[in-house]
């Protein structure tokens, strides 16, 4: 849903000016504001101003500092800000009113997608049926689970069902409706004990069987049941969510470390394929085996020299392949002295790139940089980041093209290379319309090259 179309924005502002030359609200207010995980973002520590109505047409009611979480009431849409038209009404410290969606940490890709994730209504629609409360103290938040984890359909770890953004994700707050033993977690097959949960709060979406390992229940030692919830029966265990509809992985991760898929030993399912070293990196500088995926993916990913994944398959997977890839995103790709000492040497990255990316105005090329990638220049000139590497192996194709804008760079300045993707690794199967934000990271500096 970031971005709508133009036609719906300019409904929006018209609905919007009428509403303010009659001087009534743009939407009814429902009776009560709500909690979200949601906090403004991405305003260089100014914050964001609350206005009467979703545009800038008129003077601020108040303001909300950055990474702050207002009381939310229902969304509209209202003026484009920075091809996001999704405003919030909320509410907070005593002023009622909009900010524009593009100052927050929100991501969705749909209006379903955003209730679902944040449980916040449309405004003017009729409110939904209360939600059943949640037993006393079955409330608990995720963790272990930065890269997401799917919902299981049974309490065994093979038994994956891959909806893309279905399942948990560190922070969620999730309530625990069941609980049954069955598997354990590799590598870790300390925990017996699962769930079953639905997601009440954060990026996650709807209900499934999770275990114990990904849940912060209060208890140091695995396989202690939380007092209180009942085991799994017919009456307490629904069906499991189907399938998706699109038959095989949608998106690929591919790993610069041999024998660990994500490369970081800690992180989980980044996508729906995970790909070790040794199993696209055949050979030498040889495209084929990172070439050799289904149809059904979408989404291509790579970390640090995994950064060659998505270039080897563009350069060798067939025209309907490469023609059904909508995202790449590369996590710290690297130097300029990395790509030289490279395969990249091999093959006109900047030619593949930007033939795909003119191929098809939905195509998205998403660069997250931090201390590797930046070549920043030294000594008593200073000068700060360059993206040498990235401006001569990378992005000189892309220059000054009219595909241009459709390359973003997220750069953090100075940020440890296991630390971004770590941070951000949620992404791969949930592609943001603009830079991601962490608690604790430095702001993003967007650009495109």
């Amino acid at each position: 849903m970031k971005p709508h179309s133009v036609r719906r924005v300019a409904v929006a502002l018209l609905l919007a000016f009428i509403a303010s030359a009659l001087g009534v609200n743009v939407a009814s207010t429902p009776a009560e504001a709500i909690s979200a995980p949601i906090r403004i973002a991405g305003t260089g520590g100014e914050g964001v101003n609350i206005r009467p109505t979703p545009d800038t047409s008129q003077p601020a009611l108040g303001r909300i500092p950055e990474g702050t979480s207002p009381n939310y009431i229902c969304y509209t849409y209202g003026q484009m800000i920075g091809n996001v038209n999704v405003w919030f009404q909320v509410s907070y410290n005593g002023v009622t009113g909009y900010y524009a969606s593009y100052y927050d940490d929100s991501h969705y890709s749909s209006e379903a997608d955003l209730e679902a994730r944040y449980h916040i209504p449309k405004c003017g629609a009729a409110p939904a049926p209360p939600r059943s409360t949640p037993r006393s103290g079955s409330q608990f938040m995720v963790t272990n689970a930065s890269g997401g984890v799917y919902w299981r359909s049974t309490p065994n770890w093979s038994a994956a069902i891959p909806n893309p953004g279905h399942g948990v994700y560190s922070g969620d707050r999730v309530e625990l409706v069941c609980w049954v033993r069955g598997g354990t977690v590799p590598p870790y097959n300390n925990n017996p004990l699962w769930y079953r949960a639905r997601v009440i709060a954060g990026r996650g979406i709807g209900e499934g069987l999770v275990n114990d390992h990904f849940l912060d229940t209060g208890v140091n030692q695995p396989n202690i049941l939380v007092s209180g919830v009942p085991p799994c029966n017919a009456a307490n265990s629904p069906t499991p969510p189907p399938p998706p509809s699109s038959v095989g992985p949608t998106s690929v991760f591919y790993s610069p470390t041999k024998g660990v898929a994500t490369g970081i030993p800690e992180l989980h399912n980044i996508a729906d394929r995970d790909l070790a070293f040794e199993q696209w990196a055949t050979g030498d500088c040889s495209p084929f085996a990172a070439a050799s995926l289904p149809n059904s993916v979408r989404t291509l990913a790579g970390w640090s020299r995994g950064r060659l994944g998505p270039i080897y398959f563009l350069h060798k997977a067939g025209p309907h392949a490469v023609s059904q890839i909508r995202t790449i995103i590369l996590f710290d790709p690297g130097s300029k002295a990395n790509f030289k000492a490279s395969c990249d040497v091999r093959y006109d990255v900047n030619a593949l790139l930007a033939n795909w990316l003119k191929s098809n105005s939905a195509n998205r090329l998403i660069v997250l940089t931090g201390r590797d990638s930046e070549d920043k220049r030294f000594g008593p000139l200073g000068g700060g980041s360059t993206f040498a590497g990235l401006w001569k192996f990378y992005f000189a194709g892309l220059w000054n093209q009219p595909f241009a804008n459709r390359a973003q760079v997220c750069d953090y300045d100075g940020l440890d290379h296991r630390v971004l993707l770590k941070a951000f690794a949620w992404i791969v199967k949930n592609p943001p319309q603009r830079c991601p934000t962490a608690p604790g990271l430095p702001q993003p500096v967007s650009w495109h090259p």
